[in-house]
């Protein structure tokens, strides 16, 4: 049916632009992912010297806890940005 040289090509554009989309958009809320990563540094390091001082030993599984809560927040912020985008007249 279709050539694979013009599916891959067809399949580039679609990347190409959804790539672009998501810069704009992220562009628009910037700001708030540098809050996120500086809130979820200061998180994290306050966090670590709470259980150091407890006695309680450096637990990967609570660190990433953390970090997917952040990341959880920063995919949030992005699909509302992209959604207030696409509706914008």
């Amino acid at each position: 049916m279709f050539n694979k040289v013009i599916m891959d090509g067809i399949l580039d554009a679609v990347r190409i632009s959804a790539i672009a989309f998501i810069m704009s958009v992220t562009n628009d809320v910037m700001t708030f992912f540098v809050l996120i990563v500086l809130f979820g540094t200061l998180n994290f390091v306050v966090g670590l010297v709470a259980d150091l001082r407890a006695g309680k030993p450096y637990s990967h599984r609570k660190a990433f806890h953390a970090f997917f809560e952040y990341a959880i927040a920063a995919i949030v912020i992005t699909f509302t940005a992209a959604a207030a985008r696409l509706i914008q007249p």
